[in-house]
């Protein structure tokens, strides 16, 4: 996308925070929703929120973004404390409460809340089949899975019991979802294996596996790294989906600074972020690491302290990066710097931004800033690139 325009973009993100339309403190609003379908390719949808918005020119968006008015630019929603965010398409995005124990559906262009669903426990990682269009939620205090249909307008969701409450997600190609056990205090632990075919349990593998994890189909493998941990080891394993077995190929602790944040792979599998607080090499910088082979890298992206999450474009060509203040756009191939934004967020108290990702149609670049200490509430950002 032109420079000019995401600098555009910059400015109206700092003067939407500068002009505090909405306070850090404030309790989200209930939300009736009346016509939540049709948002996953980009259906229009509409109810009431707490949010700011803004429009300037711009051209149609890309894939299953371009329902997005051309005059759309930037905008702001307060929202709850969430851990994970998911986009979907032309401005919905997946969030979790983690106050009022729910998934909230948003659309951050139209400023409308879309959907919600209610959970038995707080919600912590949680991932999205873009196949069936099911969302697999871990719950801190519940010894299951959520899953529920994030194309439909129901607010059902079906509990998937498991040996123990889950951390974190990895879904693999073949319906089996790969759930770490960790407990609270600790850095790693046994790993259930999940039918969601048949919504059941199948079996537990017992180990130390490391919290933060992702699958690569393309080799059948699960990539790990340590969350929290100084330095961060990266493993690989075989998984055999028949036998439901691990098998460790790789394990390094080369590249680590320390302070494990987020892992998260390309779309076409070749690359792997491991986002660490003080980096992966000296200067915080976050390694390209190869997928088959971890001790290969391919360049480094110099995210500056601290980083803190990194998300890949819907065609793998892109990265965004975050160090918990400005939001930062790589070329994947020469991992050189060409865009960045740091938006204002004095309007928040101990502002951090702590996740970052694309729409799925590559046209919109989403991020989320907790507020405080003990956040209760942030702030969702959305904006052209």
């Amino acid at each position: 996308m032109a420079s000019e325009q995401f600098s555009k973009r910059n400015v109206i993100l700092l003067l939407l925070f500068v002009a505090g339309l909405i306070s850090c403190t404030a309790t989200p609003p209930t939300v009736t929703v009346t016509n939540p379908s049709g948002y996953f390719g980009g259906g229009s949808s509409s109810g009431s929120g707490s949010g700011s918005s803004s429009s300037s020119g711009g051209s149609t968006l890309p894939g299953c973004d371009s329902p997005v008015p051309s005059t759309f630019t930037a905008a702001a929603f307060l929202v709850s404390a969430t851990q994970e965010i998911i986009p979907l398409c032309a401005g919905n995005v997946l969030y979790q409460n983690q106050v009022t124990n729910q998934i909230g559906l948003v659309n951050l262009v139209t400023q409308t809340v879309v959907n919600t669903w209610q959970l038995s426990s707080k919600p912590t990682h949680m991932v999205l089949d873009s196949n069936s269009q099911y969302l697999y939620v871990a719950l801190s205090g519940s010894n299951n899975i959520a899953k529920m249909d994030v194309t439909s307008a129901s607010t059902t969701v079906t509990n998937i019991p498991i040996s123990a409450a889950a951390r974190w997600l990895a879904l693999t190609n073949s319906g089996v979802l790969l759930v770490n056990l960790a407990q609270p205090g600790f850095y790693s632990g046994n790993i259930d294996v999940v039918n969601t075919n048949t919504n059941s349990w199948v079996t537990t593998i017992s180990g130390s596996f490391s919290i933060m994890m992702s699958y690569n189909p393309n080799t059948n493998e699960l990539l790990t790294a340590d969350w929290g941990l100084s330095p961060v080891t990266k493993r690989r394993y075989l998984f055999n989906s028949g036998a439901n077995t691990l098998t460790l190929e790789e394990s390094t602790m080369a590249n680590s600074q320390g302070n494990g944040k987020y892992l998260t792979l390309s779309p076409d599998y070749l690359h792997m972020s491991v986002s660490e607080g003080g980096g992966n090499v000296s200067g915080y910088g976050l390694v390209d690491f190869s997928t088959t082979a971890l001790t290969s890298t391919s360049g480094t992206f110099s995210v500056g302290a601290y980083p803190e999450a990194t998300a890949f474009s819907p065609d793998s060509s892109t990265l965004l990066a975050t160090n918990t203040t400005s939001l930062e756009i790589f070329n994947v191939a020469t991992h050189a710097l060409t865009e960045t934004a740091s938006p204002d967020l004095s309007a928040c108290s101990l502002a951090s931004i702590s996740r970052v990702a694309f729409s799925q149609g590559g046209g919109l670049v989403f991020a989320y800033s907790y507020c405080g200490v003990s956040p209760t509430s942030g702030y969702m950002l959305v904006t052209r690139w």
